[in-house]
């Protein structure tokens, strides 16, 4: 099912999408529409191939097709949001659209980590110093999660708000850091509209971070 492919991990969606594809042609085949199908020049080998192509997860085709069929990416069903506490203070909000874009031959399961980080060596107060994170990105050259965090009470915006990109592993293995940005809260204007922030990462290859930010007073 369409469900199963957004959940299942690269692999896994690679697995799936074969299967469907497969299932379908078989179908196909059975219709009139096979004789077509059949009467065309080197059918087999060109079924062979393509099946083979479909199958194997570093060639992209499997993703790319459920992108097409989709118009979602493994990690995009809908838009989520992160909560924090209701009231009380001043709210960060931060909307993680996406990253990349990612070799499409090593595609991360990727996933961002937010943490509001106060100069000077101040303690932390409120949401600083507490991580927040996306969900995973499954297998994708260009991973969007169009996902809400919420952070507060935001102490003071005399700090920077550190965005990290990371490489999901599995347990027991260290998690691949992509790259990292920082935005000075300080730079920001209480109670504007959502500002579209478009991040060149440090220590990427070229890969940017899309992200929304606004901040508000508390209720």
């Amino acid at each position: 099912s369409i469900k199963a492919l957004e959940e299942g991990s690269n692999s896994v969606t690679v697995y799936l999408m074969y299967w469907v594809i497969l299932n379908s042609l078989i179908i196909i085949e059975q219709t009139p529409l096979g004789l077509i199908l059949k009467s065309i020049p080197f059918y087999g080998l060109l079924r062979v191939v393509g099946l083979w192509v479909l199958g194997v997860p570093t060639t992209g085709v499997a993703m790319n097709l459920f992108e097409k069929m989709t118009g979602k990416t493994p990690c995009t069903s809908e838009t989520t949001e992160s909560t924090a506490p209701k009231s009380g203070g001043t709210l960060l909000t931060v909307k993680v659209i996406s990253a990349g874009p990612f070799p499409a031959d090593t595609p991360p399961d990727a996933f961002a980590t937010l943490t509001v980080v106060p100069r000077g060596g101040k303690a932390n107060e409120g949401v600083e110093g507490l991580q927040f994170k996306t969900r995973v990105c499954k297998g994708a050259v260009q991973p969007v999660w169009n996902e809400v965090i919420l952070m507060r009470p935001l102490a003071s915006l005399d700090a920077d708000l550190a965005v990290s990109v990371l490489g999901h592993k599995q347990i027991g293995h260290s998690n691949d850091k992509l790259g990292e940005c920082k935005v000075s809260l300080a730079d920001l204007e209480m109670n504007a509209a959502p500002e579209k922030l478009d991040c060149q990462m440090d220590g990427a290859g070229g890969q940017t971070l899309s992200l929304e930010i606004s901040i508000s007073g508390g209720n």
